[in-house]
């Protein structure tokens, strides 16, 4: 079946050869709508292309792209089906008889799955459980996703004292791992979206600013995540 609105057998390609192409331009969203017609790819094009999606990108650094491409699965699989999986998660999440940093990094991933089915208060408690522990065991970078994700989920919780506490530990593990600029910056834009929540626009806009200097410099001027930081700096400015 057709997999977008191009017209002729342009809009037949073969999922494997959509793939090739939005590999080779190195941006999420070519896994979702399509470079020629620009819009979002529908049927079995748009199964097949979630799924590669969700291969790819489920443990990237990218809050935003892991809840993106979880939301993707969940709705390509229907409610039933996505909930019977992430049931499964959670039995075999009940059988660890000890936490390592692999069963950490499952933890992550489940929270992240149940974050793009609103389920934020299960997904927080599941990250707090093991949070001291991970301390003791993970990589600074692997700390600095978990706070963010515990910060993001207090905030859509309306806690949003304890989440800009997250978001500053995550600030701060990012910066002590100065290999990880793209991270740092991850976390940074967590801090400041918490900032403008409360009020504090004029923080929120200095980092913010600093941060497009690096997404412009590093992704590009067109990217999904310069352009959502332009969209930040518009909204505090009143633009």
């Amino acid at each position: 079946s057709q997999g977008c609105s191009c017209r002729g057998t342009s809009g037949f390609v073969h999922p494997d050869c959509l793939e090739k192409m939005a590999a080779s331009q190195n941006e999420f969203k070519r896994y979702t709508i399509c470079g020629t017609c620009d819009q979002s790819f529908a049927g079995v094009v748009k199964v097949a292309m979630a799924r590669k999606a969700w291969r790819l990108y489920r443990l990237s650094r990218n809050d935003e792209i892991r809840r993106h491409v979880t939301a993707m699965m969940a709705e390509v699989l229907g409610p039933a089906e996505f909930d019977a999986q992430e049931q499964l998660r959670a039995e075999a999440m009940k059988g660890l008889r000890k936490i390592d940093r692999q069963s950490i990094m499952h933890v992550q991933e489940r929270a992240m799955a149940l974050y793009a089915v609103n389920r934020y208060a299960e997904a927080l408690e599941i990250l707090q459980e093991v949070y001291p522990k991970a301390k003791l065991l993970c990589t600074t970078t692997v700390l600095s996703v978990q706070s963010g994700i515990m910060a993001a989920l207090l905030s859509k919780l309306g806690r949003h004292a304890e989440a800009l506490s997250y978001a500053e530990e995550s600030v701060e593990f990012a910066e002590s791992d100065e290999s990880d600029e793209d991270q740092l910056f991850a976390a940074m834009h967590t801090y400041a979206g918490l900032l403008a929540t409360t009020g504090r626009l004029e923080e929120a806009a200095a980092i913010w600013k600093e941060e497009l200097a690096f997404r412009q410099r590093v992704n590009g001027p067109d990217h999904e995540l310069t352009k959502n930081v332009q969209k930040a700096l518009a909204y505090v400015s009143g633009n």
